[in-house]
């Protein structure tokens, strides 16, 4: 039976918390921008996931200036220039939002190709198209099951790469309910991606630590 994606989210946000990282990873919304994950992904690897590879990832997406609509008001930081007609002011906050929304679904995906690559590259564990998040879903609407599909991937990575016992010792720390679920998608990790990229003991015995 596969895992709850929305429910192996909430989970996983747990588990991310745990990492101490400097951008906030709470809800969805705070991984919406991809730059959570790829702090977490720098603690699990820092030589791969090395500080020139975080600098890619861009910590305010939205455009250089900000624009604050009040009461038909827009206002734009940089210039000073202001806008009262209700109509233009709607419009440019739109456009702005849809290109916020661009600038973070190019960070995710910066984060999933580099994601795929370390799994395929660094740990022969090629990634089937069935774990592959629709990260346009995460970036413009925070989609929890989408996210959940993204954190996987990166849980994965986390008890497989060298240091997987740490990584499999920061699991056990956290409250029982949420180790179940954090094991069932390792489990369907498992099972389904090819017979040759995932063994239990790449994983490590749980019931051993």
């Amino acid at each position: 039976m596969s895992v709850d994606k929305a429910e192996l989210c909430g989970s996983l946000l747990t588990w991310l918390q745990t990492f101490h990282v400097p951008s906030p990873c709470a809800s969805p919304q705070d991984l919406s921008s991809g730059l959570a994950v790829a702090y977490v992904l720098n603690q699990i690897d820092p030589s791969w996931f090395n500080e020139a590879w975080l600098q890619g990832i861009s910590e305010d997406p939205g455009p250089n200036w900000k624009l604050k609509v009040t009461s038909g008001l827009l206002i734009r930081g940089q210039t000073g220039e202001e806008m009262t007609r209700d109509g233009p002011a709607r419009h440019m906050s739109w456009v702005m939002g849809r290109k916020r929304d661009r600038c973070l679904v190019s960070n995710l995906k910066m984060v999933l190709r580099s994601l795929v690559e370390y799994s395929q590259d660094v740990l022969a564990h090629p990634v089937s198209e069935d774990h592959l998040p629709d990260v346009s879903l995460i970036g413009e609407f925070s989609d929890p099951a989408e996210l959940g599909k993204l954190l996987q991937l990166v849980l994965g990575c986390a008890i497989s790469c060298e240091k997987k016992q740490d990584h499999i010792q920061r699991i056990m720390t956290l409250e029982e309910s949420v180790q179940h679920v954090v094991m069932e998608a390792i489990q369907e990790l498992m099972t389904k991606d090819t017979p040759d990229s995932l063994s239990p003991e790449t994983y490590g015995n749980f019931d051993s630590q």
